[in-house]
């Protein structure tokens, strides 16, 4: 008798796959516009070797391919293919029935209650607005919050967004009319915060845009880790410093130094800031903090969660401020490019392994919907 659950499984998450390398990869083949280098008879077989025990639909050699032209002719085979890991692994490490709820914005002060994040001033929730703390309010009574709070605020979608998409800011000057034109465009689910101010050593990067880490950790067989850090900072006049929307991503060490891997949105490499100053005359107090912060919430927060990709700013006190967690599909292309490593670090094999023991017992529900 035909195995329902393994037809479907196989379908929709090669399926998955393919979608991954026609976003990740293919966009970024064209964008570095060159003729990706040859791998080697004995690259070829290791990474056969070492990829072939999750049984993906195929193993693509131009991820390879294309890493290796920020490698000096040489790869390793611990790169993370995004066809794989979408399809083979991110589900095994985060069951979408554990994580959607975490896609929702709203509920972070909720779920995250011990972490320090931004000050909410109106959250809004299936259309039912509420104040800081969680008190139901009148639609009125929210634009009479943000009308008279004395600085700007940053609103943003709370479901189905990614990438910075509709973050924007309400001047401290905006009166009670544009306020509630404001409001009307962002529909039934949104956020009203205040501002985040910076560090001054994060600020230097760009004052327009919170510049945020991306810490990712990874949690597995009782043991919790930061794998690949990354810094990410707006250009001149950005409110966001989303890579997708034109920002830079900088590989980064752990002790706050760059590692020299800054690419912009059309991956050219990067050896200055826009005023001129070299990257690695910079470093950042107080990664180690972040790393810790984000390690001990990892455990503390999301036990049953194996990877995490968070995004974590630097407040003008020197703490670190959570802004966002990613878990559906985190980012790990730029992540890879920047750190010159495998997404999972030194784990990459226990990773593998995790994935390759839980693949059969997954349900093809997994693959279906909540992908924002």
């Amino acid at each position: 008798m035909l195995n329902i659950n393994k037809i479907l499984l196989k379908l929709l998450s090669d399926r998955l796959g393919r979608s991954a390398t026609r976003l990740e990869l293919e966009p970024r083949i064209k964008a570095i516009g060159l003729t990706l280098p040859v791998l080697t008879d004995i690259e070829k077989k290791s990474i056969v070797d070492l990829w072939s025990r999750l049984k993906p639909e195929r193993i693509d050699f131009d991820y390879w391919r294309f890493y290796k032209i920020f490698r000096e002719g040489v790869v390793s085979p611990y790169f993370v293919p995004d066809n794989i890991y979408w399809s083979r692994i991110i589900r095994t490490l985060n069951p979408a029935s554990l994580t959607r709820t975490y896609i929702n914005k709203s509920l972070y002060p909720i779920i995250f209650k011990g972490i320090l994040q931004p000050e909410i001033l109106v959250n809004v929730i299936n259309g039912i607005p509420y104040n800081g703390k969680m008190d139901r309010i009148t639609a009125d009574t929210a634009v009479n919050i943000l009308s008279r709070f004395d600085d700007d605020i940053i609103i943003k979608p709370t479901v189905a967004t990614s990438g910075g998409r509709g973050v924007s800011k309400i001047n401290s000057h905006a009166g009670a009319d544009e306020i509630k034109r404001t409001l009307s465009i962002y529909g039934s689910n949104y956020i009203c915060q205040g501002i985040v101010r910076q560090s001054a050593s994060t600020a230097v990067f760009n004052p327009t845009s919170l510049n945020t880490f991306r810490v990712n950790t990874v949690n597995i067989n009782g043991k919790t880790t930061c794998e690949c850090l990354m810094m990410r900072h707006g250009l001149n006049g950005s409110v966001v410093d989303n890579f997708a929307v034109g920002g830079v991503v900088c590989g980064m060490t752990a002790d706050g130094k760059f590692n020299g891997n800054n690419f912009n949105t059309e991956l050219k490499q990067l050896s200055q800031l826009q005023n001129g100053t070299p990257y690695n005359s910079l470093s950042v107090p107080g990664i180690t903090d972040v790393i810790d912060y984000a390690i001990d919430s990892h455990q503390r927060y999301m036990p049953h969660i194996g990877h995490a990709a968070w995004d974590f700013a630097i407040n003008d006190n020197g703490h670190p401020i959570m802004i966002e967690v990613n878990l559906m599909l985190p980012g790990i292309f730029m992540e890879q490019l920047t750190s010159s490593g495998p997404i999972f670090g030194n784990r990459t094999e226990e990773v593998l392994e995790y994935a390759a023991k839980r693949n059969n017992t997954l349900s093809w529900t997994e693959f279906v919907g909540g992908w924002q």
